[in-house]
């Protein structure tokens, strides 16, 4: 895409659209009183320690990495008794994830149609298993 204000167009309608797709597709959302998985809980509990200046595997026990605890930490910075940071992250991630597809799929299909129609399915596939497993019901120990 040769034109820099039809890109940037195209990024914030990606930036709308993932954001309305996570609004409805995730538990960290807004729209979701609260988060029922253990492990975002615990993330955001070794997060939490770790900005305290406790030990991780020392202080607070628990087998993951310190990568998921730092990034948790940041995220409850910016809500410390809720998921907006979370929520913040995930959004972050994805849209990075759709301008990413956008970009790769412009270059091979030369259409910023077609491109952003690639773009715009990403979150779909990826939310996709979230949504499915939660109306069945056989959500267990995700961490998103």
């Amino acid at each position: 895409m040769k034109n820099p204000i039809a890109q940037r167009k195209a990024y914030g309608v990606l930036a709308l659209f993932v954001l309305c797709v996570l609004l409805f597709c995730t538990k960290a959302s807004p729209l979701f009183v609260f988060h029922d998985n253990y492990d975002v809980n615990v993330y955001l509990t070794m997060g939490k320690g770790m900005l305290r200046g406790m030990v991780p595997y020392r202080d607070l026990v628990e087998g993951k990495g310190p990568l998921f605890y730092l990034m948790f930490g940041l995220a409850s910075l910016v809500d410390p008794r809720g998921f907006m940071g979370v929520f913040i992250l995930i959004f972050a991630a994805q849209w990075g994830a759709c301008v990413l597809a956008f970009k790769i799929a412009n270059h091979y299909l030369h259409s910023p149609t077609r491109s952003f129609c690639v773009a715009a399915c990403l979150p779909l596939f990826i939310t996709r298993k979230f949504f499915l497993c939660t109306i069945h019901g056989l959500w267990r120990g995700h961490a998103r």
